[in-house]
């Protein structure tokens, strides 16, 4: 009886082509694939501030969830009327302020920001940038030549988790202090990043959306999840926030269906 309530559950939580929904355990191992576009690479926005928060963190640059502290100048790319402000990291990763992140890159050269790169294994690995403009160490990450899939993010995020990435402890301390938390179904905490943009796929351009992160529970945090979609984006929205909101409203149907008793 309860393996068809939950099945009838989980159909009623079908993705809409587009979309794709992984989550894992710490070790990466994929327990629950949902959705139709689960392969191809796209960029990863501003989901990219989790590895770069460890970069910034392990090279010195932060030095805190609320250092440094930087002042917003004009001459910043700042489309947001939220991002013309002073921002430090904790800021920087909860209304996703593109120009932090570019000062912590400039900060970091190409040379060390590559480096980083390959050995995190982050997707594709290229940042590089658009042919001919040398804009990789500013622009790699948005929508543009770094890449990566759904089961990418989680690999990463399982080397984040049991910290096999070859940066400090404090690196990963400081991470766990910055990344944004959300209220998820009773008794669970989703930490975890959006980001927004636009990729070619299938045809044409279309606005895209992620939100990736862990789960955390009773001070355990058993579940990694990568949630992507591509083409969903409602009007006037963002894509990494109707990731998020998409995620936490299915969220507890599928943790229903991981968690239920063996028969």
């Amino acid at each position: 009886m309860l393996s068809t309530i939950l099945a009838s559950l989980l159909a009623s939580a079908a993705l809409p082509p587009g979309t794709c929904t992984l989550i894992a355990d710490s070790t990466g191992k994929i327990l629950l694939e949902r959705g139709a576009a689960c392969t191809p690479r796209t960029t990863p926005a501003s989901s990219f501030k989790i590895p770069l928060a460890l970069m910034g963190a392990d090279a010195g640059w932060i030095e805190g969830a609320h250092a440094p502290l930087l002042a917003y100048r004009d001459s910043f790319p700042a489309a947001i009327p939220s991002h013309r402000q002073a921002t430090d990291p904790t800021r920087w990763e909860s209304e996703s302020v593109v120009w932090f992140s570019q000062e912590l890159t400039r900060t970091l050269g190409m040379d060390k920001f590559r480096t980083y790169v390959e050995r995190f294994g982050y997707g594709n690995r290229d940042v590089s940038g658009n042919p001919g403009k040398a804009d990789g160490l500013t622009r790699s990450w948005l929508s543009n030549s770094l890449a990566i899939t759904p089961a990418e993010q989680i690999a990463f995020l399982a080397k984040v988790r049991q910290r096999k990435l070859g940066v400090s402890d404090r690196s990963y301390a400081i991470l766990d202090s910055i990344v944004p938390r959300f209220a998820g179904p009773t008794g669970w905490m989703v930490a975890g990043k959006t980001g927004s943009g636009n990729v070619d796929f299938t045809s044409g351009a279309a606005p895209m959306g992620w939100f990736v992160g862990w789960l955390e529970r009773d001070g355990k945090r058993p579940y990694l999840f990568a949630r992507r979609e591509i083409g969903q984006v409602p009007p006037g929205s963002f894509g990494g926030p109707a990731a998020r909101k998409s995620l936490l409203d299915s969220l507890g149907i599928w943790l229903t269906a991981l968690e239920r008793p063996s028969p």
